[in-house]
């Protein structure tokens, strides 16, 4: 219902029902107006009175409805805005205007004191804006909401917001649902190995703040946050931490000590345990196992190693001692030289040493007369010694030669000094060696030495690859100088004498820089005429000779054509064979004809230009002749003899020929 202010009378209240009933189900919506202009706090004073405040607009829908419902008041209606700490603030609820509701007309909200807000409800323009005016000095009609929210509206767990005839539910940090009646649960975070857990759930569930703490067993520390709490989200604060076994520090090897550990991974974990040893001539100072405990430290410090020691030797009669012992005592390694006077030699070990049990390495030596061991004969060597009785004493002096082919390695003299020893190691005799003379190009190499060195007699025997001929001896031997008997031979590439070119042919070779080397090739032909007498192609092989002997052209020859029958034939040449361009004329003896081609001639092919020909009797020709003459007379008879005497003409001048060319 709409509220009035005091003195209205009973017209103004039919006034008020007139417009409750033209405002069809406003009531339901919770929005109420006064029907009186009044300054902007009256009007609040007057909605918190009767009502909640002035109304909390939030939304453009919560903007339209207003418009579409509220009568039109030329002054318009105050809103529940107002600038404080000069920030727009709704009111009602002390928060600051949100994007979401901004409404403003054109140009404003303008600066300056107008401090609160009206909407326009149907103007005619910018309806259902905002525009700022001030607080007192205009009066406006009061818009009002009536709160939907109640004290246990949201379970308590949430804040309560108007909407149009409604109201929803913000919901608090870790709560849910339409009436934030839920709160939210987060999994459960399990149990890590080798740990405990102790957690604040009831019910069995972990819910918005349920707590969970979490310790190792003995051994393990806590790897992760010690405290989990379920937070708004359903989520935990933190993962789910850990229990890794507890480590200590690498121990470290003492100095001059052993130590074996039964870490795997090469960590130092709880229960771990290290056991410790000394080198050879140390003892050991302290635990010889340590192990790690569950604080993450050695059960025992580490222990170290300690230099073993070993008494005085003292000094011999009629000698020296010069030891290494620093500080006046003789400890590991601690080592004392020991000589005689001149003329006097050492029995015993010349050097003692203080080893790891805390003992000298010998007895102490004493000097004797001076002798020198028999410096023996070297292998493959001489020697002459001054040696007097059979012994060697001091002076005594060995001189040393090798055999052929060793040379001497060491001095060539020998002498027994004062102290018992040789004045130089016993020379040796060794085998001479001579350098590697490498294997020659293209060439191969098999030689006698054993062992990877070429000594006295060693010998090389060298051979070249094919096509290539060796340049200097074939095998090479080791002297007893040192020197190979010949210089490295080379392998040459081998070479072919020039085939020459056959008379009266061609010759063509795939020779190059002008010699004929190994696998050069010459092929061959001839001149017409002649025909090639041997292999038409030459290769020069690996021994330096061609692979057939040159080819010749030779001239071609034509069988005999033999002589005719009843005829004569005239060659040329007259005797000998019948080779290109010789030529054979042919003609018959009386009473026969050339039946075929006067003239042959041999070709290029070696076969004659024709076939030969042959003489026919004529004594068919001759009998019409005679008995033409005899039987008939005059005229007749000279006239059938003519062709007879013309072969007789033509016969008469082929035997002049002939004897002609025969002269």
């Amino acid at each position: 219902m709409h509220w009035v202010q005091k003195g209205i009378s009973h017209a103004w209240i039919l006034v008020v029902i007139s417009e409750l009933v033209s405002w069809e189900g406003v009531q339901t919506w919770n929005y109420e107006y006064s029907l009186t202009n009044m300054a902007w706090p009256a009007a609040r004073e007057y909605c918190q009175k009767s009502f909640t405040d002035l109304v909390a607009i939030q939304n453009q829908e919560e903007i339209h409805y207003l418009n579409q419902m509220l009568p039109r008041n030329p002054t318009y209606y105050w809103i529940g805005i107002r600038k404080i700490g000069g920030v727009w603030t709704w009111v009602g609820t002390n928060k600051s205007l949100g994007a979401e509701a901004e409404n403003w007309a054109a140009g404003e909200p303008t600066p300056g004191g107008e401090d609160c807000v009206e909407i326009y409800i149907k103007r005619d323009i910018e309806t259902g804006k905002w525009n700022n005016e001030p607080c007192t000095a205009r009066e406006k009609r009061a818009l009002c909401y009536l709160a939907s929210c109640k004290a246990a509206s949201c379970s308590g767990n949430g804040e309560c917001v108007e909407i149009i005839g409604n109201y929803t539910c913000r919901c608090n940090e870790g709560f849910n649902g339409p009436e934030c009646e839920y709160v939210v649960k987060c999994d459960d975070p399990q149990l890590p190995r080798n740990g405990y857990r102790k957690c604040s759930n009831s019910g069995g569930s972990f819910t918005y703040t349920s707590v969970c703490n979490y310790s190792c067993v003995e051994g393990f520390s806590l790897n992760g946050a010690e405290s989990l709490q379920c937070d708004s989200s359903g989520r935990w604060s933190s993962p789910r931490p850990t229990c890794e076994v507890v480590k200590c520090d690498d121990p470290q090897l003492p100095r001059n000590g052993y130590r074996k550990c039964s870490n795997s991974g090469g960590s130092f974990s709880y229960t771990s345990v290290c056991n410790y040893s000394c080198v050879e001539g140390f003892s050991l100072n302290g635990a010889e196992s340590l192990q790690c405990d569950s604080s993450g430290r050695w059960s025992s410090p580490r222990p170290t190693c300690e230099v073993v020691k070993c008494d005085d030797p003292q000094l011999p009669r009629n000698g020296y001692r010069k030891c290494s012992n620093s500080g006046g005592s003789f400890t590991y390694t601690s080592v004392c030289n020991y000589s005689c006077v001149e003329g006097f030699s050492l029995n015993g070990a010349e050097s003692l040493q203080c080893d790891s049990s805390g003992r000298w390495s010998s007895p102490r030596p004493t000097c004797e007369v001076v002798k020198c061991d028999d410096p023996q004969l070297p292998r493959n060597g001489y020697r002459k010694c001054s040696n007097s009785g059979g012994s060697f004493t001091y002076t005594s002096v060995c001189n040393y030669s090798c055999v052929e082919g060793f040379s001497l390695n060491g001095a060539e003299s020998l002498q027994c000094d004062s102290s018992g020893r040789w004045s130089s190691p016993r020379p040796t005799c060794e085998v001479v060696k001579c350098d590697d003379l490498q294997l020659p190009k293209n060439g191969y190499r098999k030689c006698s030495n054993s062992g990877g060195g070429f000594t006295y007699t060693s010998v090389c025997n060298y051979s070249c690859v094919e096509g290539f001929s060796l340049h200097g001896s074939e095998s090479l031997q080791c002297d007893s100088s040192g020197r190979w008997s010949s210089p490295r031979p080379t392998c040459e590439v081998v070479k072919c004498d020039d085939p020459q070119f056959p008379k009266n042919g061609y010759q063509n070779c795939s020779y190059s820089g002008g010699s004929f080397t190994y696998t050069s090739v010459c092929n061959y032909s001839c001149m017409e005429g002649f025909s090639l007498n041997g292999s038409d192609s030459l290769q020069c092989d690996s021994s330096g000779r061609w692979s057939s002997p040159r080819p010749t052209c030779e001239v071609v020859k034509c069988d005999d054509p033999q002589l005719p029958r009843n005829g004569y034939r005239n060659c040329s040449p007259s005797v000998g064979s019948f080779t290109y361009t010789s030529v054979c004329n042919y003609s018959c003896v009386e009473g026969f004809s050339l039946n075929g081609s006067e003239s042959l001639q041999c070709d290029s092919s070696g076969r004659w230009s024709s076939p030969r020909p042959t003489c026919e009797a004529a004594e068919q020709r001759q009998y019409v002749t005679k008995v033409a003459i005899g039987t008939a007379g005059g005229a007749s008879a000279l006239l059938l003899s003519l062709p007879f005497l013309g072969y007789c003409i033509k016969k008469y001048r082929k035997k002049v020929m002939r004897e002609r060319l025969s002269l």
